[in-house]
Formats: structure tokens, C-alpha cells, sequence
């Protein structure tokens, strides 16, 4: 079995080709394509030139969903001596009948209408999605979702435990970041940029050391990172959007991390006298000369890919007690929801997700049991007004800054205790020895007599 060892070598030298004089920093759209559902008609090439403009117009993926749907139609119409240049609206209805006989799954249901749509004004024929089609269409379609499998949705990451994690594997070494592993920093890495600017994941794997710059905000001119985003998934028009990670200093500032890993990785911001065209996210390689041992560095040609980074963050979290498997959205989820909890407008929390629609930042919010308990206790046939006098923003910071630091058991416990209450308790600042939390009675009053949780007669 060959070693794996890591040594400090020369980026310069092993990444060359990757620093350019020049900025290249427009994005790529790519030749105009045709769908492939388009190579059985015999059309002149002004058509092709038509379809191909009209088919620029939707996304990449927008674009394979179309193909994948009107193949389907196409195979369809090809039984009954028919194809797609010759679409009517008798011969969509019985397309959609057969969906509805053969009990077709809602990912072949799904899409038909905004395919027809895309077909009619690419050839330029008649709109055939008529009133009666519609109608029909609605039925079928509603069956469909009915009996559809339920979507897995990701799954929740507590913020003790991200914390935990950096706490584990990169404070105690940031005095000498090169001790630290490629594979534990990139992960990382990716889980507070994910948290910190609530992006997706392959939007953060397109990210290169030209799209990082060091900027400064406001009228403090505070430190701050943009982040610019050439491409994403809801701007179609390539405008391109910039997020900004600032300075907030402490331990577990993210700005300092950021800063840290691309010294790690010998990447450089723009603005450093070069453009480095080398990804954010790397693959690992091998940097050894033949015959060597193998060293793994940071190979900044090409991103890792998703499962990867999955498979070692979820290795890195279970090291720390952390059993539940991550997907490519918990960190992001995570982000969302916090902004919420802490107060953020609903429009706050679109500028930081980037998003157009002020509904997208529902879809990620995470309803978690805090949030929960904080919701359904505030009716009641006795309702309590808050005490305005004794209950501050400044306590409820410190409340909720310590509760972070103790056992999930007892984050449950006093989170339960809130029931009867409408503002969290002022925990004592006394650093009092805490029990191993083995006992639940030892626990409980430890929790009552540190001021975490009330007794049984609050009065």
C-alpha cells in the first residue's frame, strides 16, 4: 500500500499554467447547440439557425429536461405516423391519455407544457397548448404528483457542530496552517463558504482565485472578501453576482479562515499582481518527482468532485461524534436558517442568497426544533408579555452565544423549558464545574442552579 505525506512545495512551480496575464474573466456561454430532438427533421439552415437562438435563451439544464420530454413525445408521435412538425392539439390530448393509461411517473408528466411551448416558438408553429389541453393536462399531472416518492430533503446541520469541527481540526493549528491537511482544510473550507454566503455547491466549485479580492466596506472601511459569481443557476442573463465575507474578528472568525486557507493552498486574490486561474476547491495529486514518494498537493486544474467532498466531511463530523450523513445542501440550509433566527428580513436573506424571488429563502429555511418551540408557544389562554426591563438583546446574546458551547442533551432540556416562559433565561457567570452529563437528575441540577434553565416555581 503506498504512503501518502504531504510537504510544502513549490505552487508556482507546479501550477504555472494556471496564472495568466490575462483577465478572462467573462464568462463562457458555449457554441449555440441543438437538441438532439431536432436531427430527424429535415430543416433549412435558417430554421437551425432559429432553434439554436431560441434554444440559447434557456439554461443547460432547462435545455436536457426539453430534450429528455420531447424525445419521449417524439417516439410517441413516430407509432402513430406522426412527429413533432405536424403537433396538434388532438394529438397532444391522446399523448397525454397514454401518460394517464400507462401510469407515467410525474418526472415524465412534469415539463410537458413549457416543452410545448419551447418547441412551438423554436419551429414557429401555432400555439397547440390550448384551453382543452391545459385542462386535461391539470388531471393527469395531479395524479402524477399524488403518487410520487416524497423528496429527501437535507439534512439538518447543527451549528455546534460546524463550530466544533473548526474548533477540532483548525484552531488549535492555524499558528502553522501547513500542519493542517489539504483534505480536512478543503472541506471545510466549503462548509463555512456554503454556511457564511448560503450558495450551492456547484456554484462554489466554479469559483477561481481571480473571483476572490481584497475589499473594504462602509464608512469604517471595514476588511471584507467579494466574492464574485460569474455564473449561477437563476442568472440565465450571465450578469453575475458578488457576495461579501467581512471581517468580524474573534475565534471563530470566517473572514480569517478564508484568508488562511489561500495561503495554505498558495492561491492568489485578485488584485495581488496576477490572475490565478486555479480553482478554489482542487483536486488532490500527486506533486512527487518519479520515483519518489507520493506527496499530495492541492491540483488547482480541476475541482474535486461532490461525492468527495461529501464522503471526507462526513468522515471529519463523525470523528467528532457527528453520525448523521451531510448532503450538498446541509451547510447551506444552515446558513438560511440562522439569518432568519437572528433576526434577518426576508429581503436581508434574498440579497445573501443571491436570490430573485423572496419565496426561494423559505424553500431552504430549516424549520428546526428551536425555531419550532419559539412559534407554536407564543399563543396561549394566559400569555405572557415580555418584560422589556430585564430582557435585552445584548442577554440574549450571551444566552444564545453559550448555548452553543454545551451538549446537544442539554441544548434539548433548556430549549424545552421555554414553554412556559416568553424570554430565555440569564445563565450565571460563574464558571461552575460541569457534571459528565451522565445522570439526567445531575444534569437538571446542574441546569437550575447555573441560572440555564427555571425551577419548577420561577416566582
Amino acid at each position: 500500500m503506498r504512503m501518502f505525506r504531504e510537504q510544502k512545495i513549490d505552487y508556482l512551480r507546479f501550477n504555472k499554467k494556471l496564472l495568466s496575464d490575462k483577465d478572462s474573466n467573462i464568462p463562457s456561454r458555449g457554441p449555440l447547440r441543438l437538441l438532439h430532438v431536432f436531427n430527424d427533421f429535415s430543416l433549412s439552415s435558417k430554421q437551425i439557425k432559429h432553434v439554436k437562438l431560441v434554444t440559447a435563451g434557456r439554461s443547460r439544464g432547462t435545455q436536457d429536461s426539453y430534450n429528455r420530454t420531447l424525445t419521449r413525445l417524439n417516439k410517441y408521435l413516430k407509432k402513430n405516423n406522426s412527429s413533432l412538425l405536424h403537433l396538434n392539439e388532438d394529438a397532444l390530448i391522446e399523448y397525454i391519455m397514454f401518460l394517464e393509461d400507462s401510469k407515467s411517473p410525474f418526472c415524465h408528466v412534469s415539463g410537458l407544457a413549457g416543452s410545448i411551448e419551447f418547441l412551438c416558438s423554436a419551429l414557429r408553429l401555432d400555439n397547440v397548448w390550448t384551453a382543452v389541453v391545459e385542462r386535461t393536462y391539470v388531471a393527469v399531472i395531479r395524479r402524477a404528483a399524488s403518487e410520487k416518492k416524497p423528496k429527501k430533503k437535507a439534512a439538518l446541520l447543527p451549528l455546534s457542530v460546524l463550530r466544533s469541527a473548526v474548533s477540532h481540526f483548525i484552531t488549535p493549528f492555524l499558528s502553522n496552517p501547513d500542519k493542517i491537511s489539504i483534505i480536512t482544510w478543503r472541506a471545510l473550507f466549503v462548509q463555512l463558504l456554503q454556511y457564511a454566503l448560503c450558495a450551492r455547491l456547484e456554484d462554489l466549485r466554479k469559483l477561481k482565485g481571480k473571483d476572490i479580492s481584497l475589499v473594504k466596506l462602509g464608512h469604517l472601511q471595514t476588511p471584507a472578501l467579494a466574492v464574485f459569481f460569474a455564473t449561477a443557476k437563476n442568472d440565465q442573463r450571465y450578469d453575475g453576482n458578488t457576495s461579501y465575507i467581512v471581517f468580524s474578528g474573534g475565534e471563530f472568525c470566517i473572514y480569517s479562515f478564508v484568508i488562511h486557507y489561500l495561503n495554505r493552498l498558495r492561491i492568489f486574490p485578485r488584485g495581488s499582481g496576477m490572475i490565478d486561474n486555479s480553482f478554489l476547491i482542487p483536486r488532490t495529486n500527486n506533486g512527487a518527482a518519479p520515483g519518489e514518494p507520493r506527496v499530495l498537493v492541492a491540483d488547482g486544474r480541476a475541482s474535486v468532485s461532490v461525492q468527495t467532498l461529501l464522503r471526507q466531511t462526513n468522515a471529519l463530523y463523525k470523528q467528532i461524534g457527528f453520525e448523521t450523513p451531510i448532503t450538498s445542501k446541509s451547510a447551506k440550509v444552515l446558513g438560511v436558517s440562522t439569518a432568519f433566527f437572528l433576526g434577518c428580513t426576508d429581503d436581508e436573506v434574498r440579497i445573501l442568497g443571491r436570490w430573485k424571488d423572496l419565496g426561494t429563502s423559505q424553500h431552504y429555511r430549516s424549520l428546526d426544533h428551536s425555531t419550532l418551540l419559539n412559534v407554536f408557544t407564543k399563543l396561549s389562554l394566559n400569555p405572557e408579555v415580555p418584560n422589556n426591563a430585564s430582557y435585552s438583546s445584548s442577554n440574549f446574546a450571551s444566552f444564545s452565544d453559550r448555548l452553543v458551547g454545551l451538549p446537544l442533551c442539554c441544548q434539548q432540556t433548556i430549549l424545552f423549558s421555554y414553554q412556559n416562559h416568553s424570554c430565555p433565561p440569564v445563565p450565571s457567570s460563574s464558571n461552575s464545574v460541569q457534571p459528565n452529563f451522565s445522570s439526567q437528575a445531575s444534569t437538571l441540577t446542574w441546569l437550575v442552579n447555573s441560572g440555564w434553565v427555571w425551577s419548577n416555581n420561577p416566582n
